[in-house]
């Protein structure tokens, strides 16, 4: 009876972390919440958890999320705390903001000088390396996010049309948005490479390092 109760609480602790998280959740989560390492692959063979990455998991039963690829990347750049540092910019955050429509499978995040990971980045996902103050991030939903107005200027001189567009539906009062209180990262600077422009060994490292002045 005893363990019953144990199991019970477990899976309602990681159901409620589950929920605000899109469903996902990391082995680390899942150990605070009472799952013990040996059974998580046991819950993947069983089909309760779906595996989405490297000590990346989602409830089978949660519906799938609307921004999966956005999911996967941004939880890939956890760090030592085994939460996410990255944020969620560029062209990316003004379509999770609505200010343009959806536009391609890339998905934009930028990370601070000094992030690495010993994997490359999911496919699709292109990484801007520098500092995100506070004041230009804003929450939606489990993601922190560039500022309409943030993201329009990390993207002058690259999508002319685009801008013309968002920045219009801005003057229109499309952009109600209001920032919370999120890690102060700085000024930003960024380098950019698309997964296919990497080639060869230490190309990720190539990435990272090149924001790390």
């Amino acid at each position: 009876m005893f363990m019953h109760h144990k199991a019970k609480d477990a899976f309602e602790r990681l159901c409620a972390l589950a929920a605000r998280q899109d469903g996902f959740f990391t082995a680390g989560q899942a150990v605070e919440a009472g799952y013990q390492r040996p059974l998580h692959s046991y819950h993947v063979r069983n089909g309760d958890w779906k595996r989405e990455g490297w000590g990346l998991y989602r409830l089978a039963f949660f519906p799938p999320p609307e921004h999966g690829r956005l999911a996967v990347g941004w939880w890939w750049t956890r760090g030592r705390r085994g939460l996410p540092v990255g944020v969620v910019s560029h062209r990316t955050a003004l379509e999770l903001l609505g200010v343009v429509e959806p536009d391609g499978d890339d998905v934009h995040l930028t990370v601070p000088p000094g992030f690495r990971r010993n994997s490359r980045p999911p496919g699709g996902v292109i990484l801007h390396v520098g500092r995100v103050p506070e004041g230009e991030i804003v929450q939606v939903g489990c993601y922190r996010v560039t500022s309409a107005e943030r993201a329009l200027k990390d993207m002058e001189g690259v999508e002319d049309v685009l801008l013309r567009g968002a920045e219009g539906a801005l003057r229109r009062g499309s952009e109600s948005i209001e920032g919370e209180d999120s890690e102060a990262y700085g000024r930003m600077t960024y380098h950019v490479e698309r997964p296919e422009e990497r080639g060869g060994e230490g190309g990720y490292d190539a990435v990272i390092e090149a924001g790390m002045d």
